[in-house]
């Protein structure tokens, strides 16, 4: 897998498949009522490229029911197989080992049970088929250079301008439209840390770091008879304790409380909040002290879903920082990187610089200021989530037909106002 959270591949289905594919040897068959999320997972394309390489035939019934998702697309996805008892997408499946097998490679057979389909109605066809001889309609999947089964990458896709590329963020390369991406702000503490009274987020903050400090003074008086685990549970009235916050408290990394942490944020679309943005309180800050290290920098980033997201594709632009929430798995591309120095902090363009993206550039007759305005267009188009399903990184083509005018605005080279005439 080329995914970079792996954690799924442990779950204990994918892992009593491969014990049964050891146990059975060369030959014979085996089954599975599973999670089906494996059928189009992207950390899961490398489970997908050692079925195709183990067995000689799959049959794979989906039965869909993902509850993961919302809207109409949650309506598609039907009744759940199990009740309540579970919100994953489910899938039968079929794997059979014959060395005899006429055929050359791996037969993979799909089918679909359908869109809109109750409960009730899934279980009365599953009887009605009653054993995979049953259903005369399988589809048979070939699977591409991806490994991908369902939900393919439309043609043509690769050959798109990148938005961000890991070797472009690390230097290596140059070859993509922004040379920097992050994650959204994930708080980890959401209801101790937004609020829309500023005066109920102080006070929230206040009453948090509180327990954080009573916790690390309790620890520092008695080091040899209580862990830091203990000193927490002992103070979580308004403290949420995960694995990283206790980390510092082991590390004794202290906080004091200051209104000027008090940030207007993205908590959701549309939606702006207070967010008490202290990063030692944050389960995770990723890149986004150089995108808004201020509550006052002036700054624009595409946001999109990430790799991965059960939810409808969208791409928002923002002015402040984003969280991790607010378009799902949130991966944000910004206009400018802000790096400290002596003399305060220093915005560079994070526009990809490598020939290929000069190369459109030029036919666009662009500036490099211009690129992020003219990308943001074609990435918001209603069909551009079935161009690129959301296993993939996302990419787009330089929007044609906008006038640098109407990207730049008013004409101002600061980094606010570059991005006044999209929407």
């Amino acid at each position: 897998s080329t995914a970079t959270n792996q954690n799924s591949l442990y779950d204990s289905y994918k892992l009593a498949i491969r014990w049964a594919s050891d146990r059975i040897g060369d030959k014979g068959v085996i089954g599975f009522v599973t999670n089906g999320s494996w059928l189009a997972g992207n950390v899961d394309s490398g489970v997908r490229a050692c079925l195709s390489e183990e067995f000689s035939s799959i049959h794979v019934l989906n039965l869909r029911g993902n509850q993961r998702t919302q809207g109409e697309l949650s309506r598609r996805e039907g009744g759940k197989v199990f009740g309540q008892g579970s919100r994953a997408p489910v899938a039968i499946a079929i794997f059979v080992k014959n060395p005899d097998a006429a055929h050359e490679g791996c037969r993979i057979l799909y089918r679909d049970i359908g869109d809109y389909l109750s409960r009730k109605r899934k279980l009365e066809q599953l009887r009605e088929w009653g054993s995979i001889g049953g259903i005369n309609d399988w589809r048979t999947i070939v699977p591409d250079r991806h490994h991908d089964w369902i939900g393919r990458r439309e043609a043509g896709v690769d050959e798109l301008l990148p938005l961000g590329t890991k070797e472009c963020k690390a230097g290596r390369i140059e070859d993509a439209a922004f040379g920097l991406y992050s994650n959204g702000f994930k708080t980890g503490r959401d209801a101790y840390i937004y609020n829309f009274s500023q005066a109920e987020c102080a006070k929230n903050a206040r009453r948090m770091i509180e327990d954080y400090m009573s916790a690390m003074a309790e620890l520092g008086e008695n080091p040899d008879k209580i862990d830091a685990k203990a000193a927490a549970s002992r103070h979580s009235a308004y403290a949420h304790w995960d694995r990283e916050l206790k980390n510092r408290l082991r590390r004794k990394q202290a906080v004091v409380f200051s209104h000027s942490k008090i940030w207007k944020t993205y908590h959701r679309p549309f939606v702006k909040q207070n967010c008490y943005v202290e990063y030692a309180l944050a389960s995770m800050k990723y890149r986004q002290d150089g995108i808004f290290p201020s509550a006052y920098t002036e700054n624009r980033a595409i946001c999109v879903p990430g790799v991965g997201s059960t939810k409808p594709f969208s791409a928002l632009m923002i002015d402040a920082m984003p969280d991790l929430g607010l378009n799902s798995a949130c991966q944000c591309f910004p206009r400018y990187r802000f790096e400290t120095s002596p003399i305060g902090n220093q915005a560079s363009l994070m526009t990809g610089g490598g020939d290929a993206s000069a190369t459109r550039r030029q036919h666009h007759e662009l500036r490099p200021e211009t690129v992020p305005g003219k990308i943001c267009r074609p990435v918001n188009h209603k069909g551009w989530h079935i161009r690129l399903p959301l296993r993939s990184s996302p990419r787009s083509r330089l929007s044609g037909g906008l006038s640098e005018r109407s990207i730049q605005g008013t004409g101002s080279n600061s980094a606010g106002e570059g991005f006044s005439g999209v929407r």
